[in-house]
């Protein structure tokens, strides 16, 4: 039961910490609990790029615009690529890191964990620093046994900037696979050698995670996806949930006070977008915070936020997700009130196209859990059983 009345002085300060500007963190600390190393891992690709169609953002006009037309119902309102891609070679550098437990060897020790965050973030968003025992879920998952090497995807964090509306699926996945390939072959992962390999998403990660079930189904044995539905042809979170994507609130960084942006903001072009300011990503990542708990916890994940490319959204989906050929486990979840199900992942779960549009493999295990209480950040609020979720289907893989 929330409690609503922590005293004046309480709300008065917490008031205070809300409009104050934030202080954003742009340094990765590694958890109390393991032992960890920090890679940069070069790859070269070639892959067919996708071409973008729309004039450059000139103000925020433009991109409300863009915003307005991705929710519309009508398809042909919504055309970003053109239908001609060019063959590119591009070469990315990926700043990851590897933890395994400190407190030694268990059942879990050789199936790794492959951690891919979202949009708006990079890979902090897996490793809270504000009391990780409630937030972080590295810190949980090393508390459980098991090595985890998360990462920031290409386009944000200490990674290889894309810049010219290029932040595209197709690499991404290509990226992800390669670095999963390495840590089969025993790079990356400190002693550890891998047995088994799982892929844990969020959002955008979670899409990325399913490319590699749909375009490399032999390369993992299971898969933890989070913030991501599939609803069914009916559902009406197919015009809501595009919607859902307008809430992030996204303004050219430009046009945004130095004082309310990342310190690395200027490393970014005028493909990348930034939440208009912490409300516009509490209305996108988080369910109504209320108590002085989780304001503060709403404040501390602002604060480790990222620019996210535009191009990302307009592309959700293209590097594949129907993974007829995966025959591993699937856990899927999301939060009660994610926008991306229309603010409601019950229905849209019970009457998906999880086994019917995506993991149709007569061998493919799916399983289901809606973290009550939450919105699209599903580790920023109460887990409400949703690491218990998560571990006991680990031991199922």
């Amino acid at each position: 039961m929330k409690s609503y009345s922590s005293g004046l002085i309480a709300t008065l300060a917490v008031c205070q910490s809300a409009l104050s500007s934030p202080t954003y963190q742009t340094t990765h600390e590694h958890p109390s609990n393991g032992i960890c190393t920090d890679y940069k891992i070069s790859n070269t690709l070639n892959f067919e790029e996708l071409q973008w169609a729309v004039p450059p953002f000139k103000n925020n006009y433009d991109v409300v615009d863009l915003y307005s037309r991705m929710a519309n119902r009508n398809p042909s309102e919504f055309i970003t690529f053109t239908s001609s891609p060019k063959n590119v070679t591009k070469t990315y550098e990926i700043a990851a890191t590897f933890c395994r437990p400190k407190k030694g060897t268990s059942g879990n020790d050789t199936t790794v964990l492959v951690a891919t965050h979202g949009a708006g973030f990079d890979k902090r968003y897996w490793a809270s620093t504000y009391k990780p025992e409630k937030y972080s879920f590295v810190y949980h998952a090393l508390e459980a046994g098991y090595p985890i090497f998360y990462y920031d995807r290409a386009g944000v964090g200490a990674s290889t900037r894309t810049p010219n509306y290029s932040a595209l699926p197709q690499p991404q996945i290509q990226l992800l696979a390669r670095m999963i390939s390495s840590i089969r072959e025993g790079k990356y992962t400190d002693s550890v050698k891998a047995s088994k390999v799982v892929v844990v998403g969020h959002s955008l990660g979670s899409f990325i995670s399913t490319g590699i079930l749909s375009n490399y189904p032999d390369l993992v044995e299971g898969a933890v996806l989070t913030g991501i539905a599939f609803p069914n042809m009916t559902d009406i979170t197919n015009i809501l949930g595009k919607s859902g994507l307008t809430t992030f609130g996204g303004r050219l960084i430009s046009s945004l006070p130095d004082s309310t942006l990342p310190s690395n903001a200027d490393t970014f072009d005028s493909s990348y977008l930034f939440f208009g300011d912490r409300y516009s990503y509490a209305q996108a990542f988080l369910h109504h915070p209320q108590t002085e708990e989780e304001m503060a916890v709403a404040d501390y994940s602002f604060r480790i936020t990222q620019p996210y490319a535009v191009s990302e959204f307009a592309s959700l989906g293209m590097g594949g997700v129907a993974s007829p050929d995966f025959k591993g486990k699937v856990l899927m979840t999301a939060g009660q009130y994610d926008l991306l199900c229309g603010g409601d992942c019950y229905t849209t779960y019970k009457y998906g196209m999880q086994t019917t549009g995506v993991f149709t493999n007569p061998d493919v295990t799916v399983k289901e859990f809606v973290q009550a209480g939450a919105g699209h950040g599903t580790l920023y609020q109460e887990d409400n059983g949703m690491y218990e979720a998560v571990f006991d289907f680990l031991k199922t893989v």
